[in-house]
C-alpha cells in the first residue's frame, strides 16, 4: 500500500484525478450507451483504460519499491490499450466523419498506423516499453480526423446547437486530448530517463489530458440530443 501511494505522490495524484474520471465515463457511458446509437461500445475505452490503470498498481504492489521500471504485465497492457484505443477512435469517426475522401484517408492512416505497429513489435517484445515513436504517430492519426470533423462541421449550416451536440464533444475532447500528449511525448522522447522529475511532471500533465478527456465523453453522453446514425 505505501508504494502505491507513493506512486500518486509521484505523479502529483494526477493518475488518482484520472481513475475517478474514468470510472465515472464507464458508469456514465454505460447507463446511457442508447443515447449516442454509434457509440454503444464506446464504453469499452473507458474500461480498458481503467484495467490497464489497475494493472499497473497491481505491478507496482507485485514487484517493489522500484516501479519505475515498469514490469512485463504492464508494458504489455500498455500496448494492448493503445490498440483497442486506436481501433475505438477509429470506428467512432467512420461514423461520425461524412465526407467520403476524408473516410478514405482516415482509412489509409489506419491501416498504415496498424501496420508500422505490427513491424515493430514483431522486430520487438510486446513487454517492452513502447517507443515514444508509436505514441507520437498515435496522435498524428487521431488529430487528424478530429480536423477533418471539425471542417465538416464549419461547413455545414450553423443549425446545431453544440452544446448539446454529442459528436462535437467527443471530437473535441479527442482533439485537445492528443494535441496536448503530442508535444508531451516529444518532450519524453528527447529527456534523459534518469532525470525522473521532468519525466514525471510531464506524465502527470498527460494525466490531467486523459481525465481532461473522459470527462468530455462524459458530457457527450449527457447531451440532450439522441444521436441514432
Amino acid at each position: 500500500m505505501e508504494q502505491i501511494l507513493l506512486y500518486l505522490k509521484d505523479f502529483y495524484y494526477t493518475n488518482a484525478i484520472l481513475i475517478i474520471s474514468t470510472v465515472i465515463l464507464v458508469y456514465i457511458s454505460i447507463k446511457k450507451r442508447n443515447n449516442i446509437k454509434h457509440c454503444k461500445f464506446l464504453f469499452l475505452y473507458p474500461l480498458v483504460s481503467l484495467i490497464q490503470q489497475a494493472i499497473i498498481f497491481y505491478s507496482i504492489f507485485r514487484n517493489s519499491p522500484d516501479y519505475i521500471k515498469r514490469s512485463e504485465l504492464n508494458n504489455l497492457s500498455i500496448n494492448i490499450f493503445i490498440i483497442i484505443e486506436l481501433l475505438i477512435v477509429f470506428f467512432l469517426f467512420i461514423k461520425i466523419l461524412r465526407n467520403k475522401l476524408n473516410k478514405l484517408i482516415l482509412l489509409i492512416l489506419q491501416v498504415g498506423y496498424v501496420l508500422y505497429y505490427i513491424y515493430y513489435f514483431t522486430t520487438g517484445d510486446m513487454r517492452n516499453p513502447v517507443d515514444q515513436s508509436i505514441s507520437i504517430a498515435q496522435c498524428f492519426v487521431i488529430i487528424i480526423p478530429c480536423l477533418f470533423y471539425f471542417i465538416e462541421l464549419f461547413n455545414r449550416p450553423a443549425t446545431l446547437n453544440l452544446i448539446n451536440e454529442p459528436n462535437f464533444w467527443l471530437a473535441s475532447g479527442l482533439l485537445i486530448n492528443f494535441s496536448f500528449m503530442l508535444p508531451g511525448y516529444i518532450l519524453i522522447d528527447k529527456i534523459v530517463y534518469d532525470k525522473f522529475y521532468y519525466v514525471q511532471s510531464t506524465y502527470s500533465l498527460i494525466y490531467i489530458s486523459y481525465s481532461i478527456l473522459f470527462l468530455l465523453f462524459t458530457k457527450a453522453y449527457t447531451c440532450n440530443s439522441i444521436i441514432t446514425q
